[in-house]
């Protein structure tokens, strides 16, 4: 007969024996040696009780029917007879004893008996959840995540082959982190769509500013962090974020907020910072401003603007010759073709 360790207790033999066990709970005794200037060295011994892991959750009201049918089950589990193992339990009613017994399943990794645990426990998603996984730790991992023993289901993710299972984990406890260095190291997982995860979880925290720190990680900041800030009544927020980073994308967001706003000067301006041509000309045709339009799109050779500029001509009430307007032909042409 092969009999497999439940749990071990491991204890220093030089300062600490064991005196004996009364279950649920274990004696030990630790050796003290205290001295004063006037007496020598002294021994002192300290008797300690201490619950055995696997009771440790009904030892507040564990009578004999449960304890015997805890002992029962774990010396059979121990000896690999899955049926008598369960034929121990299988009339009690007890929720603490079953998820008493699910720990023993995960800890000695059967995935049998795991099971009838949960659905003892009336939860069918998690059985339904437990059913649908084909790895043997993630499939005990989630019966610890279910018996909120997360430390547990940590170590059993980590001895998964996919390390993803380990990352959306990390994830979900808030770990990110240790979810962002595991994702380092291995190939398949995409930085960038944990990074925006991230970033959304803080965002609904209300943490801000690391939420446009990952969204900048995840390559997404030019979009989402003035949506965030805008939606949040942060301008101000925005303005200094925009003046850090710089780029023509969120020059361009800020110059279209300031015109909504009607700030046209300061619209002009970073519209131009963002080598926002087309902008440019629209905003000076809006003011009827023709000449510095067609200046703009002259200069700049810009498509954009060249096409905006013609089409306002075109429909004017008294329409310029576009073939004396100062505009790449190839914006005519487009016109024409039209």
């Amino acid at each position: 007969m092969c009999i497999r360790d439940s749990s071990v207790i491991e204890y220093k033999e030089e300062t600490t024996s064991l005196l004996g066990i009364g279950i649920p709970f274990y004696y030990i005794i630790d050796y003290d040696s205290c001295s004063t200037e006037k007496e020598e060295a002294q021994v002192v011994m300290t008797v300690k009780e201490k619950c055995f892991i696997e009771y440790e959750d009904v030892k507040s009201n564990l009578d004999d029917d449960l304890k015997n049918a805890i002992v029962n089950f774990s010396a059979s589990l121990a000896n690999g007879d899955i049926d008598k193992a369960h034929s121990a339990v299988s009339k009690m009613q007890s929720p603490q004893l079953w998820k008493q017994l699910a720990q023993f399943c995960i800890r000695n990794k059967r995935v049998e008996l795991a099971e009838v645990c949960l659905s003892s426990l009336n939860n069918p998603m998690g059985a339904k959840l437990f059913r649908s996984t084909e790895n043997l730790e993630a499939s005990l991992a989630i019966v610890a995540i279910y018996l909120n023993k997360l430390d547990l289901a940590k170590a059993l993710y980590k001895q998964c082959e996919k390390k993803g299972l380990l990352v959306r984990f990390l994830e979900m406890c808030g770990e990110w982190e240790e979810a962002i260095e595991v994702a380092k190291k291995c190939d398949g997982i995409r930085l960038g769509a944990l990074y925006y995860r991230i970033a959304q979880y803080c965002e609904r925290s209300e943490d801000f500013d690391l939420a446009a720190k990952y969204y900048d990680l995840s390559g997404n900041g030019d979009r989402e962090v003035p949506r965030m800030l805008l939606e949040n009544k942060m301008a101000t927020h925005l303005r200094k974020y925009i003046e850090r980073k710089g780029t023509p994308k969120l020059y361009q967001c800020w110059a279209h907020y300031m015109e909504s706003k009607g700030d046209v000067k300061s619209a002009n301006r970073f519209y131009r910072l963002a080598n926002d041509y087309a902008s440019l000309t629209r905003l000076a045709c809006k003011n009827d401003d023709i000449e510095t339009a067609e200046t703009i799109a002259s200069n700049s050779k810009d498509l954009h603007a060249a096409y905006h500029l013609a089409c306002l001509l075109y429909t004017s009430p008294s329409p310029r010759d576009l073939s004396t307007s100062r505009m790449p032909s190839s914006a005519c042409k487009k016109k024409r073709h039209k």
